[in-house]
């Protein structure tokens, strides 16, 4: 058991271990800053106030408890980064297909595709699309110049599903 005479008080709450013990105030009665500062803690049983009799006043003592310290009062550990899953370029190509699909409507074009993922061009969408006849997920039937492909959805559970064959 360590106590610790004055100091920081956040300090102490955020390192100290069961049983450790922090001074807060001498007198008659607490210091109310401090009170106030502790209710929170004391309410979740991290901390426990205890007086000890000195002379003609008292000495006023916080041992940490066994409890967890509130969700609302933890102590910050800095700037904490937000877990964001990314969705690779493929996996967007295939989902703007497969929504196409399911809805009934014409394939995108390349360059629709291109601004649906934020593809860099044509070419870059036409990769995707080539990588993703090549692994299985889709098939295309070949359109003329003046027509727009037809993809037809072969994995998940949309499989079976083809996009709507338009004229441009």
């Amino acid at each position: 058991m360590s106590v610790f005479l004055g100091g920081d008080f956040e300090t102490f709450v955020e390192t100290a271990s069961p049983g450790d013990r922090f001074c807060y105030g001498r007198g008659e009665s607490p210091p109310r800053e401090m009170v106030q500062a502790m209710r929170p803690f004391v309410e979740a049983g991290a901390l426990l106030p205890l007086r000890q009799r000195d002379g003609g006043g008292f000495t006023f003592i916080v041992e940490r408890g066994r409890g967890a310290l509130p969700r609302g009062q933890r102590i910050s550990r800095g700037a904490v980064r937000r877990k964001r899953i990314r969705k690779s370029s493929l996996t967007m190509v295939f989902e703007a297909l497969v929504r196409a699909a399911r809805r009934g409507t014409p394939c995108p074009t390349n360059e629709e595709l291109a601004a649906l993922c934020h593809l860099s061009g044509r070419l870059a969408a036409s990769y995707r699309m080539r990588c993703l006849v090549q692994s299985g997920h889709v098939s295309v039937e070949d359109h003329s110049p003046y027509g727009r492909r037809v993809v037809t959805i072969l994995t998940g559970p949309h499989a079976g599903k083809a996009t709507k064959e338009a004229k441009l």
